[in-house]
């Protein structure tokens, strides 16, 4: 579990070096755990993240250990959300908006 906050990570980016991910709030605290990381076979990703609070807030997420040039999708609390097609390097960016009260849930799969 990662704690994220301004006061604890300066610019409030953390990465997760053994997982290539990144996440960067707008300018609240986030609470973030990794749940499910494959870096090979399907490449599935999987993280929740909350703050408990009412404010709606923006977070830039840099996701690696993806295949290049495939297409993913990004599912939020179960629902699909967008798609994204990994870079040459396996990595997708993406901003995500909305209120982070309740935990919320991140998967990232190949596209179907």
């Amino acid at each position: 579990t990662i704690v994220l906050n301004k006061g604890n990570a300066a610019s409030s980016i953390v990465s997760f070096n053994r997982l290539s991910f990144s996440s960067t709030p707008t300018d609240v605290s986030l609470v973030i755990k990794s749940v499910i990381w494959n870096i090979d076979g399907d490449f599935s990703k999987k993280w929740t993240t909350g703050n408990g609070t009412l404010s709606t807030i923006t977070v830039t997420h840099i996701v690696g250990n993806l295949s290049p040039d495939v297409s993913y999708d990004v599912i939020v609390d179960g629902a699909f959300w967008n798609s994204f097609v990994a870079d040459s390097n396996g990595e997708i960016i993406f901003d995500y908006t909305g209120v982070f009260q309740n935990t919320k849930t991140f998967v990232i799969q190949a596209s179907i």
